[in-house]
């Protein structure tokens, strides 16, 4: 059977006191007076059951008790203190929550943001990165962008609008001295002996070796599976930065290693991805004028991407 909880009102006098380890210290602290913080302790004894505190002079010591349910108190006010934070963001006019695959935000939409700012000023962007199922009935998403496969819709009861933002491809790319190495003689034969990278959902190195002519028999073979996995795209190639091995990289998540000279693709050759990057929205989210102009940034900055 569940207990009944002691008043909430007296846990931050309580965790104040046991921090400070004084009645008078909590309530300069909290801005109250001091008996009603002895006040609360006594409210708080009475609903628990048994003393919290031994009285020492003018100091408070807690008991074994109190040290144990003081740990469960601190964890429960920091918890509601994290949780009013993210609560600001809904107070803004002109907040917007955009949820973006990590890889994707890192490489694409962040460096761009700076260009959302000029356009739409009373626009303020929330950018969730968590990597967590969306599902619009439940979260508080505006804006979902993500890849997904042809046949893969997002999780929601309202109507929908999804835009396709581009069609994704797949080079082999890897840090310039390695890829001046790989080049050199056969390629298949310098990537046999190298090592491969590989993101996790979508391995997407038999299709490619295939478009180079080779050709599996049977299970695949230990080489075309050894090496690291990631399930960060943008990750993945960082460490290719330092040499690690070759990956299969989308032009938009490594644009900026192309552009910097930290990465050099191997290959020209590419092969198609069996995912899409898209952008959704309910219907009626997109009423509202700052989601809507987002969400068309968003489709535009997509339409002049060069792959």
């Amino acid at each position: 059977m569940r207990r009944r909880l002691p008043p909430l009102k007296t846990l931050e006098g309580f965790d104040a006191a046991a921090r400070l380890g004084s009645f008078s210290a909590a309530a300069e602290a909290l801005g109250l007076t001091q008996s009603a913080i002895s006040h609360q302790i006594r409210l708080l004894e009475l609903a628990l059951g048994q003393p919290l505190f031994r009285r020492v002079h003018r100091k408070v010591i807690l008991t074994d008790a109190g040290t144990d349910f003081q740990r469960s108190v601190n964890a429960t006010l920091l918890s509601l203190s994290e949780g009013v934070n993210r609560l600001e963001p809904y107070r803004k006019p002109g907040s917007v929550v955009v949820y973006c695959d990590s890889a994707l935000a890192n490489a694409w939409l962040a460096p761009r943001l700076a260009q959302l700012r000029q356009a739409h000023p009373q626009i303020d962007l929330w950018l969730d990165t968590s990597g967590r199922i969306v599902d619009f009935d439940r979260d508080e998403v505006d804006i979902l962008i993500r890849r997904q496969a042809r046949t893969q819709v997002p999780q929601s009861g309202q109507v929908l609008r999804t835009t396709l933002l581009f069609q994704d491809q797949l080079r082999p790319v890897a840090a310039p001295k390695l890829a001046r190495q790989l080049r050199k003689g056969i390629l298949l034969d310098n990537l046999r002996a190298a090592t491969l990278l590989h993101e996790d959902g979508f391995d997407g190195w038999p299709v490619w070796l295939g478009e180079l002519g080779y050709r599996q028999r049977g299970e695949t073979p230990a080489w075309l599976s050894r090496g690291p996995n990631f399930d960060d795209a943008h990750v993945m190639l960082q460490a290719a930065t330092g040499g690690l091995g070759v990956a299969l990289a989308s032009p938009v998540i490594a644009a900026s290693f192309i552009a910097a000279g930290s990465l050099s693709w191997v290959s020209a050759k590419s092969i198609e991805a069996p995912d899409y990057y898209t952008a959704s929205a309910p219907e009626q989210a997109l009423l509202d004028a700052d989601i809507a102009q987002a969400y068309r940034w968003i489709c535009d900055q997509a339409s002049a991407t060069q792959m």
